[in-house]
């Protein structure tokens, strides 16, 4: 909601008013170049069956005016698995009325469904079901109505020979139904979402198709009652409501506000801008301010003539999606605010409800901390500028995983994009730098991480009720900070996913960030991969590990992975530090998870995660 509502401009005119006066505050400005845009298409292609075909795929980022052009294969990797399936999915008409809960017999059964049935083997030929395209030529019984628009009627709506009904003005304004539920698709999951100018309710129908709980609204009776009528042919559920979405925005509250609004009928222009808008004298800015109110997320549907380049002033970070049918512009989508990240926070108490929702959560530090991490940061930069002879002398012994230097690839080829120094709790760290208190410096460094994880285990253990000996100092699940510690200088790699999906095997993972952010660690929760949005040195992420987890049930040790930016090729190597807070090897996993068989070591059961994790296609 902050990344939304930064740039806004003033929000004292949405604020509820007895005697109806204007705010006085001076009108906001539009917001300046946003940080990143980024540029999508959806595709939609038709053949001939009313059977569509959806492919959607990145175009281009544009990260401080540098536009960085994606492959193909990194384009797949980073769709979100939900959302490609969404995408894929035909949804029929007796499936939509099964999950709205009305049996077959509360509909006529003449509507059929919507889902065309697989294509057979070429050896056995059927007919195709007669589509759009055959039945363009159909006379145009419409008044007003031109002909281009009656012969996408079925675009519009599968199911508009069923009853469904249009207005004039809807002839032209409505969503192509493969499009609508493509935008729908993106506004999941998600328990209420708000189409502020419903119309005759195509965007409405889609929304219910794919999410929980739509309210509708328009100013006009008449549409609205048409939408009714729409939605009943669908079997799907809306809550249409006849009023004025520029009051009513002002006290909803929602997961996801929809926008689309008039852009001015047909003639809108080739070179739109948000300022034409005009509802009521509210322009194109003054609609995202309500929204933004109403939601933390919005999609907002504009003319196919949008620029990217007025798209990037409604907000710091936007995703820009044109969208086609058979290969043919029909608008352009700006979804502001679904840019997933992991949260950020400020406090030991932050840190503990985080934990305890998806486990991890990032960590502003303290200036103490803070300059301890700067300290580090120069101190391993200093190793890593050094020649590859000198880093050698410090080269891990043979078939060790810590105690020394490792170049790419010797721990495996999931480290093969990055080389790094790793030492275990009793291991010395020798000097690596010359000239400088480098052992000193980094001992300080290690302890001040060890006094902050066990401040975190402390605040997570108080938050889940655990006893207070649990992560006591000295006992079996001591919060040894400096247990293992890694310190990684990532480059970018040929794929995108540089280190695939885990687990970590530890109590807690600290990642001191050294580098300038986007971080590249991404952790996954039920929406999807969210990025660790912030880096450097006054930032630490915090992940729970598996014997966390076990330890305290409802603490989930989460799924994360490591990945290139869209604009690696032209960046420094990466550098952080990751500690991994572990248990004393002896210490037994029955004590952890409360088993009573003979359960192996901490060492054991380590070695045994390692050695499955290495396995990983």
């Amino acid at each position: 909601m902050n990344a939304l509502m930064q740039g806004l401009g003033c929000l004292g005119c949405l604020e509820d008013s007895s005697d109806g006066d204007a705010c006085e505050a001076p009108a906001p400005q539009p917001p300046a170049a946003p940080a990143r845009v980024h540029e999508t298409e959806l595709r939609a292609r038709d053949d001939g069956t009313r059977n569509y075909r959806l492919e959607r795929r990145a175009v281009a980022w544009a990260c401080e005016d540098a536009v960085r052009r994606c492959a193909d294969a990194a384009v797949d990797a980073a769709l979100d698995e939900s959302l490609r399936d969404a995408l894929d999915a035909r949804l029929g008409l007796k499936d939509e009325m099964a999950a709205c809960g009305l049996a077959e017999g509360e509909l006529p059964l003449a509507f059929g469904s919507s889902r065309r049935p697989r294509r057979q083997p070429k050896k056995k030929k059927r007919k195709k079901a007669p589509g759009p395209s055959r039945l363009a030529d159909a006379p145009n019984p419409q008044r007003g109505v031109d002909d281009k628009y009656w012969a996408q009627r079925f675009h519009y709506f599968s199911l508009y020979d069923c009853g469904i009904q249009l207005d004039a003005e809807s002839w032209y304004s409505v969503t192509p139904e493969k499009i609508a539920l493509a935008i729908a698709a993106r506004c999941r999951p998600t328990d209420v979402v708000v189409d502020a100018f419903c119309g005759c309710g195509g965007n409405a129908i889609a929304l219910a198709r794919r999410c929980r709980h739509v309210i509708a609204i328009d100013i006009d009776a008449a549409k609205v009652e048409k939408a009714r009528r729409n939605a009943r042919i669908y079997g799907v559920a809306v809550d249409f409501v006849v009023g004025d979405a520029l009051v009513l925005l002002k006290t909803l509250r929602a997961d996801v506000c929809f926008l689309s609004p008039p852009w001015g009928g047909p003639g809108y222009g080739e070179d739109f801008r948000l300022e034409a808008i005009d509802v009521q004298g509210v322009d194109g800015f003054g609609l995202l301010r309500l929204a933004a109110a109403c939601a933390p997320r919005v999609a907002y549907y504009l003319p196919r003539t949008l620029s990217v380049e007025e798209a990037a002033r409604l907000a710091p970070i936007v995703e820009v999606e044109s969208q086609y049918l058979n290969d043919k512009l029909k608008a352009k989508t700006v979804y502001i605010g679904f840019e997933e990240a992991v949260p950020v926070v400020t406090s030991m108490e932050g840190i503990a409800d985080a934990l305890s929702t998806i486990g991890c959560a990032q960590l502003l530090v303290d200036d103490d901390l803070r300059a301890h991490n700067a300290a580090a940061s120069e101190l391993w930069r200093a190793f890593f500028a050094a020649d590859e002879a000198h880093r050698r002398q410090f080269a891990l012994a043979d078939g060790a995983d810590s105690g020394g230097y490792h170049s790419s690839g010797m721990l495996g080829r999931y480290n093969a994009h990055r080389s790094g120094v790793i030492y275990e709790h009793d291991e010395a760290v020798p000097q690596l730098v010359e000239g400088v208190a480098f052992v000193e410096r980094v001992e300080a460094w290690r302890g001040a991480v060890t006094a902050l994880a066990r401040d975190v285990l402390g605040a997570v253990a108080a938050r889940r009720g655990a006893p207070a000996h649990m992560f006591a100092a000295g006992g079996a699940f001591d919060a040894r900070a400096a247990g293992r510690f890694h310190v990684k200088r990532t480059h970018a790699g040929a794929a995108r996913v540089l280190l695939p999906a885990h687990r970590d095997p530890s109590t807690l993972s600290l990642v001191v960030h050294f580098s300038a952010p986007p971080s590249g660690l991404e952790v996954r929760t039920p929406r999807g991969w969210a990025r660790c949005a912030r880096a450097g040195p006054g930032v630490v992420t915090v992940l729970a590990g598996s014997v966390l987890a076990a330890a305290l049930p409802g603490v989930p040790a989460p799924t994360h992975r490591v990945v290139a930016d869209f604009d690696d090729d032209d960046r420094a190597p990466r550098l952080a530090a990751t500690f991994f807070c572990e248990p004393r090897p002896d210490a037994r996993m029955a004590d952890v998870a409360g088993d009573t068989s003979d359960a192996p070591t901490y060492a054991t059961w380590r070695a045994r995660s390692y050695k499955k994790y290495l396995k990983k296609p």
